[in-house]
This record gives C-alpha cells, structure tokens and sequence, in this order.
C-alpha cells in the first residue's frame, strides 16, 4: 500500500508539470497575436 501522501506529492508534481506545458505552449501564441494586433495598430482589449 502506498501512502497517501506520496500519491498526493506525485498528484502535484504531474499537475504542476501539466500547467507548465500549457502555460509554454500558450504564451507564444498569446504574444504573437497581440504583436500582430499591435503591428496593425489595434488597442489591446485591456488597454484603455
């Protein structure tokens, strides 16, 4: 029987790996399109 508290560790390291990768493959599409919409000189929906 494992313990409960390995799993959980195991549970977040995946987790927090998981996020990584998402955040990674994310962040470049979200930079290259506000970059495009700036080179077009369209305001950013947050940007006042």
């Amino acid at each position: 029987m494992v313990a409960l508290e390995t799993v959980y560790q195991a549970l977040a390291i995946l987790g927090l790996l998981g996020f990584l990768l998402y955040v990674l493959k994310t962040l470049p599409a979200l930079a290259r399109d506000r970059y495009e919409r700036g080179k077009r000189g369209v305001p950013d929906k947050d940007e006042k």
